[in-house]
Order: C-alpha cells, then structure tokens, then sequence
C-alpha cells in the first residue's frame, strides 16, 4: 500500500489533483492500511441488518421512519431487479444523478459512471 500511495501522490501532483474523496468499509477495516498523512474522518453511519433472522423480527427491529419508507416503496410500487450484466446501467445512472439533484447532494458525495459501475459489480 505504501507503495501504492507514492506512486498515486505523485501521479495526484503532476495531474494538479489536490484531493481526493475514499469510502472506507468499516467491515473491512481497511482504511488501516491508508498512510498517516490521509486523515481519515468518519462521514457517517453504517447499518447493517441481520437477514438470519425471520421478517417479522428484522421489521420490528427498524425504526418507524424506515418502516414507512418502505411500506411507500410499495404502495408506489417500486421493484427491485438484479442485473448482473449492467443492461439497466444508463437507467440507473439517471435514477441516481437525478435523485442526487432532488436531495441537493454535495459534489464531492456525487459518484461519476465508472465509480458507480465499480459499486455496482462488487
């Protein structure tokens, strides 16, 4: 990673990159392998939801705002498909950047196409 951080540091300075924006997994811990000279500032919560357990007991479990986001999801019929060959991707893509333009998201929250191809396939 070292290695790594100096090639990227140089590749940054000869681009006239002056930041750069990194999620973390906190799962994965692996924001410890990121050099001493990147601060590393939490952005916000990470939920997680056991699945191993029955429905009735993963929706007593959210709260009544996540509740009713979802029960609204249905009734406005909202689906969810898998599409493991990204034919849905420019659909997507405009789903994403209009609702980011709805919610007046800072840019730097914002992903480009090929960030959110990279979200998407893991």
């Amino acid at each position: 990673m070292n290695k790594f951080y100096s090639i990227f540091k140089s590749y940054c300075q000869l681009n006239n990159i002056v930041s750069e924006f990194v999620r973390f997994n906190p799962f994965l811990e692996n924001s410890a392998y990121a050099p001493a000279e990147v601060a590393i500032q939490k952005w916000n919560d990470t939920v997680t939801i056991d699945i191993s357990q029955d429905e009735e007991m993963i929706w007593k479990a959210m709260s009544s705002e996540r509740r009713n986001r979802i029960r609204k999801a249905i009734n406005n019929n909202i689906t969810i498909i898998e599409d493991d060959n990204l034919k849905n991707l420019d659909e997507y893509c405009n789903i994403y950047y209009h609702t980011m333009n709805n919610v007046n998201a800072n840019n730097i929250t914002i992903f480009q196409k090929n960030g959110l191809i990279n979200l998407l396939i893991i």
